[in-house]
Protein backbone atom coordinates (compact mmCIF):
# COMPACT_ATOMS: atom_id res chain seq x y z
CA UNK A 1 0.00 0.00 0.00
CA UNK A 2 1.75 3.82 -0.97
CA UNK A 3 1.98 6.14 1.86
CA UNK A 4 -0.62 8.70 1.87
CA UNK A 5 1.59 11.98 3.70
CA UNK A 6 0.07 15.30 4.82
CA UNK A 7 0.64 18.71 2.77
CA UNK A 8 2.08 21.63 4.79
CA UNK A 9 2.34 25.43 3.44
CA UNK A 10 5.56 26.96 3.53
CA UNK A 11 5.21 28.08 7.04
CA UNK A 12 4.60 24.35 8.19
CA UNK A 13 0.96 24.69 8.94
CA UNK A 14 -1.30 21.87 7.56
CA UNK A 15 -3.42 22.29 4.50
CA UNK A 16 -5.99 19.59 5.35
CA UNK A 17 -4.97 18.11 2.55
CA UNK A 18 -3.19 14.62 1.68
CA UNK A 19 -1.51 12.81 -1.30
CA UNK A 20 0.39 9.80 -2.03
CA UNK A 21 4.27 9.84 -1.14
CA UNK A 22 5.25 9.69 -4.73
CA UNK A 23 2.56 12.69 -5.87
CA UNK A 24 4.09 14.90 -2.88
CA UNK A 25 7.55 14.11 -4.81
CA UNK A 26 6.20 15.06 -8.77
CA UNK A 27 4.75 18.29 -7.09
CA UNK A 28 6.72 19.58 -5.22
CA UNK A 29 4.35 19.95 -2.01
CA UNK A 30 5.63 21.00 1.53
CA UNK A 31 5.47 18.06 4.02
CA UNK A 32 7.31 16.70 7.22
CA UNK A 33 10.00 14.43 8.11
CA UNK A 34 11.26 13.15 11.27
CA UNK A 35 15.28 13.08 11.74
CA UNK A 36 17.41 11.60 14.57
CA UNK A 37 20.96 12.24 14.43
CA UNK A 38 22.84 9.75 16.73
CA UNK A 39 26.68 10.81 18.27
CA UNK A 40 28.88 9.97 21.06
CA UNK A 41 31.65 12.00 22.40
CA UNK A 42 35.50 10.62 22.11
CA UNK A 43 37.43 9.12 25.08
CA UNK A 44 38.58 12.48 26.32
CA UNK A 45 35.26 14.09 25.82
CA UNK A 46 36.89 17.06 23.74
CA UNK A 47 35.52 16.04 20.09
CA UNK A 48 32.79 14.20 18.78
CA UNK A 49 31.64 11.53 16.09
CA UNK A 50 27.94 11.68 14.42
CA UNK A 51 26.55 8.56 13.26
CA UNK A 52 25.72 8.71 9.38
CA UNK A 53 23.62 6.11 7.51
CA UNK A 54 24.76 5.11 3.97
CA UNK A 55 21.59 5.04 1.97
CA UNK A 56 20.42 1.80 0.18
CA UNK A 57 21.14 1.47 -3.63
CA UNK A 58 17.10 1.12 -3.14
CA UNK A 59 16.37 4.34 -2.72
CA UNK A 60 14.81 6.57 -5.28
CA UNK A 61 16.78 10.02 -3.66
CA UNK A 62 20.35 9.72 -3.36
CA UNK A 63 20.96 6.42 -3.32
CA UNK A 64 24.29 5.09 -1.65
CA UNK A 65 25.18 8.46 -0.38
CA UNK A 66 25.50 9.24 3.21
CA UNK A 67 22.95 11.02 5.08
CA UNK A 68 20.90 11.47 8.44
CA UNK A 69 21.27 8.13 10.94
CA UNK A 70 17.07 8.02 10.78
CA UNK A 71 15.30 9.78 8.61
CA UNK A 72 11.30 8.77 7.48
CA UNK A 73 8.54 10.82 6.25
CA UNK A 74 5.78 11.26 8.90
CA UNK A 75 3.00 9.86 7.42
CA UNK A 76 -1.05 11.29 7.38
CA UNK A 77 -2.68 11.67 10.64
CA UNK A 78 0.85 10.11 12.57
CA UNK A 79 2.06 12.35 15.48
CA UNK A 80 5.64 12.93 15.34
CA UNK A 81 6.00 10.76 18.43
CA UNK A 82 4.42 7.70 16.32
CA UNK A 83 6.75 8.41 13.81
CA UNK A 84 9.97 7.40 15.66
CA UNK A 85 9.16 4.09 14.53
CA UNK A 86 11.72 4.84 11.73
CA UNK A 87 14.25 4.42 14.41
CA UNK A 88 13.03 0.60 15.01
CA UNK A 89 12.53 -0.26 10.86
CA UNK A 90 16.07 1.80 9.58
CA UNK A 91 18.79 0.33 12.33
CA UNK A 92 17.16 -1.39 15.20
CA UNK A 93 16.58 1.08 17.94
CA UNK A 94 14.43 1.46 19.37
CA UNK A 95 13.54 5.30 20.86
CA UNK A 96 11.34 7.59 22.04
CA UNK A 97 11.01 11.32 21.99
CA UNK A 98 11.95 11.33 25.28
CA UNK A 99 15.53 9.63 24.47
CA UNK A 100 16.35 12.85 22.54
CA UNK A 101 16.81 16.09 22.41
CA UNK A 102 14.25 17.93 20.11
CA UNK A 103 16.23 20.98 17.71
CA UNK A 104 13.27 22.15 15.85
CA UNK A 105 12.52 22.40 11.85
CA UNK A 106 14.69 22.61 9.48
CA UNK A 107 13.48 22.87 5.50
CA UNK A 108 15.17 21.36 3.10
CA UNK A 109 14.67 21.37 -0.61
CA UNK A 110 15.70 18.91 -2.33
CA UNK A 111 15.79 18.98 -6.43
CA UNK A 112 16.73 15.22 -7.62
CA UNK A 113 16.13 13.89 -11.06
CA UNK A 114 12.22 14.37 -11.72
CA UNK A 115 11.51 14.62 -7.67
CA UNK A 116 11.12 17.89 -6.25
CA UNK A 117 10.80 17.00 -2.49
CA UNK A 118 10.63 20.12 0.10
CA UNK A 119 10.67 18.84 3.34
CA UNK A 120 10.10 20.08 6.76
CA UNK A 121 12.22 18.35 9.11
CA UNK A 122 11.45 17.45 12.86
CA UNK A 123 15.14 16.68 14.39
CA UNK A 124 16.11 15.17 17.36
CA UNK A 125 19.66 14.34 18.54
CA UNK A 126 20.77 11.44 20.84
CA UNK A 127 23.63 10.20 22.48
CA UNK A 128 24.14 7.19 21.70
CA UNK A 129 26.73 5.17 24.50
CA UNK A 130 26.72 1.24 22.79
CA UNK A 131 28.36 -0.32 20.76
CA UNK A 132 27.48 -0.32 17.21
CA UNK A 133 27.28 -3.68 16.99
CA UNK A 134 23.98 -3.70 18.91
CA UNK A 135 22.27 -2.42 15.75
CA UNK A 136 20.23 -4.34 13.28
CA UNK A 137 19.36 -1.71 10.51
CA UNK A 138 17.47 -3.45 7.64
CA UNK A 139 19.40 -3.79 4.62
CA UNK A 140 16.65 -2.67 2.24
CA UNK A 141 16.70 0.59 3.32
CA UNK A 142 20.29 1.02 4.87
CA UNK A 143 23.52 -0.20 3.19
CA UNK A 144 25.62 1.16 6.18
CA UNK A 145 26.29 2.80 8.91
CA UNK A 146 29.63 5.13 9.54
CA UNK A 147 30.89 7.53 12.48
CA UNK A 148 32.39 10.15 11.01
CA UNK A 149 34.09 13.04 13.55
CA UNK A 150 32.61 16.74 13.32
CA UNK A 151 36.14 18.24 13.05
CA UNK A 152 36.30 16.11 10.09
CA UNK A 153 33.50 17.41 8.41
CA UNK A 154 34.36 20.94 8.96
CA UNK A 155 37.51 20.11 7.17
CA UNK A 156 36.27 18.44 4.57
CA UNK A 157 33.97 21.80 4.01
CA UNK A 158 37.24 24.07 3.94
CA UNK A 159 38.93 21.90 1.50
CA UNK A 160 41.49 21.07 3.89
CA UNK A 161 40.73 17.82 3.34
CA UNK A 162 40.05 15.55 0.14
CA UNK A 163 38.59 13.08 2.15
CA UNK A 164 37.92 11.72 5.78
CA UNK A 165 38.28 8.71 7.43
CA UNK A 166 35.13 6.73 9.47
CA UNK A 167 34.60 3.19 10.66
CA UNK A 168 31.38 1.22 10.83
CA UNK A 169 29.15 -1.35 9.40
CA UNK A 170 28.02 -2.24 5.63
CA UNK A 171 25.96 -4.92 4.59
CA UNK A 172 27.84 -7.68 2.51
CA UNK A 173 27.74 -11.21 1.80
CA UNK A 174 24.31 -11.51 3.79
CA UNK A 175 25.78 -10.19 6.80
CA UNK A 176 26.95 -6.73 8.50
CA UNK A 177 30.58 -6.49 8.87
CA UNK A 178 32.90 -4.00 10.34
CA UNK A 179 35.20 -1.73 8.37
CA UNK A 180 36.79 1.35 8.19
CA UNK A 181 36.99 3.63 5.35
CA UNK A 182 37.36 6.72 3.41
CA UNK A 183 34.83 9.07 2.28
CA UNK A 184 34.86 12.74 0.13
CA UNK A 185 32.26 15.11 -0.27
CA UNK A 186 30.71 13.79 -3.10
CA UNK A 187 29.59 10.95 -0.70
CA UNK A 188 27.54 12.69 1.08
CA UNK A 189 23.88 14.06 0.35
CA UNK A 190 25.00 16.97 -0.92
CA UNK A 191 21.63 19.60 -0.48
CA UNK A 192 21.81 19.08 3.06
CA UNK A 193 25.42 18.73 3.96
CA UNK A 194 25.23 22.26 5.34
CA UNK A 195 22.49 21.55 7.42
CA UNK A 196 25.01 18.45 9.16
CA UNK A 197 27.62 20.99 9.94
CA UNK A 198 24.33 23.36 11.33
CA UNK A 199 23.37 20.26 13.71
CA UNK A 200 27.51 19.69 14.08
CA UNK A 201 27.58 22.91 15.31
CA UNK A 202 24.48 22.89 17.68
CA UNK A 203 25.68 19.33 19.10
CA UNK A 204 29.06 21.16 19.84
CA UNK A 205 27.69 23.90 22.08
CA UNK A 206 25.09 21.75 24.10
CA UNK A 207 27.36 19.27 25.04
CA UNK A 208 30.99 19.83 24.47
Amino acid sequence: MEEFIDILDEQGRPTGNKDLRKNIHLNGAWHKTLHIFLFKHSKNKKSFDMLFQLRSKNKDIFPLKLAVTVGGHISAGETTAEAFRESQEEIGLNLVPQDCSYLGQFKQIINYKDIIDKEIHETYIHEFKHNISILKPDPQEVAGLFWINYEHLENLKKEDFEVIYSNGIIFDCNSWEKVEQYFSLDDFDATAFEYYLNIGKIIKEKFL
